[in-house]
């Protein structure tokens, strides 16, 4: 029985205590033998003095500073997750505070994970994101040569990177072969939003797959290219 259900019930047990003394026999005087009785204090001696308070024990050693490259790692893994909704995405979204808060030791562990075919798509954006310029070779790696789904998100991730080399990856990126990589590679463009890359995309404004060409088209008219 936990102590705060025992409480009322031993108090309750108390007051009928209580109530039975008003009718219950005086109570019984028990012998004490006299090797156990305690002796009375003379009517003139002092009280003892109070024992003083044992000191404190010493405190334990200080905590040691956080590990940046512990954070960072633990950061990294949590951005590997693949699993979305509102609590993952929060997860990463902390995470990648962490990540940027150190970012040439985030950029060095990130770049780890990008010589697969298909990098982990929350890896090329976090190195975007994190603008260091040795992420730009990666991303223009895998937004080249990536299949279709991640070469898009590589394209984001060099149109949200800082980096001029970012913006000449990107207009390089409209001569590819692959319709996709010159799609992706538009619309990065167009969300970067430098009129710079006007002349990129008029160089390719025939391309002669439909759906590249529309991508340019598109591009062009957000960047307010004549």
């Amino acid at each position: 029985m936990s102590l705060l259900r025992a409480a009322p019930l031993a108090l309750s047990l108390w007051c009928a205590a209580c109530d039975d003394t008003r009718t219950a026999a005086p109570p019984t005087t028990v012998p004490v033998h006299p090797a156990t009785a305690r002796p009375a204090m003379p009517a003139n001696s002092a009280p003892p003095k109070p024992t003083a308070p044992l000191p404190a024990p010493p405190s334990g050693e200080p905590s040691a500073a956080p590990d940046p490259g512990a954070e960072v790692d633990e950061a990294v893994r949590t951005m590997l997750d693949p699993h979305g909704g509102p609590g993952h995405n929060h997860a990463k979204a902390e995470a990648f505070e962490v990540l940027a808060a150190h970012p040439q030791l985030a950029t060095e562990r990130l770049l780890t994970l990008t010589n697969e075919k298909d990098p982990p798509v929350n890896i090329l954006l976090a190195l975007g994101r994190l603008g260091r310029d040795e992420a730009v070779d990666p991303l223009a790696r895998a937004l080249e040569t990536a299949t279709d789904p991640t070469t898009v998100i590589a394209a984001q991730a060099l149109g949200e990177h800082p980096s001029p080399r970012a913006l000449a990856a990107l207009e390089k990126a409209l001569r590819s072969s692959r319709a996709q990589v010159v799609a992706s590679a538009s619309i990065a463009l167009a969300a970067r939003g430098d009129k710079a890359a006007c002349a990129a995309l008029a160089a390719v404004a025939s391309h002669p797959d439909p759906h590249a060409r529309e991508w340019v088209e598109k591009a062009r008219r957000k960047l307010g290219c004549g």
